[in-house]
């Protein structure tokens, strides 16, 4: 049997990290008052407000517009929704969020939800560092050690 091509999630980001590359357990260790819950705090904020990302960066999506929204039923995952072309709706789950910070991956198969999340969680960190306290919160969540 060959080995796979795809990608796979790096177990050992984050110290907290009690899960494999299926189960997702950020959701039990953010909480009230971690720099990883508060920062998500600062990403429903954004969601609860209509904020649109647009792709800066060179490439394919170039100019797109995504809409962040607010979490449905879970408060641990938000949703983007695509503005241009055919209209894609897909989560933004807590894990993923905390995952491409801390790895700089965020590619197919390379995060927990094993979904793309680059380039929206870039544009999102790049919103919440704009103040000093989203900026400092960001490198609070970088600080945390990995395994």
């Amino acid at each position: 049997m060959l080995p796979s091509s795809k990608p796979e999630m790096d177990t050992a980001f984050c110290v907290n990290w009690q899960g494999d590359r299926k189960s997702k357990y950020c959701r039990t260790c953010a909480v009230k008052g971690t720099p990883c819950y508060e920062l998500w705090q600062r990403v429903q904020g954004l969601a609860e407000s209509g904020f649109i990302l647009v792709n800066k960066k060179s490439g394919r999506g170039f100019g797109h517009r995504y809409q962040l929204e607010p979490p449905k039923k879970n408060p641990m995952i938000c949703y983007i929704q695509t503005l241009q072309d055919k209209h894609a709706h897909f989560g933004l789950p807590i894990e993923d969020f905390l995952y491409v910070p801390k790895t700089g991956l965020g590619g197919m198969y390379e995060t927990p939800s094993r979904t793309k999340q680059q380039p929206f969680v870039g544009l999102l960190l790049s919103q919440i560092e704009g103040c000093v306290e989203g900026a400092m919160l960001v490198r609070m969540v970088m600080a945390i050690p990995q395994k």
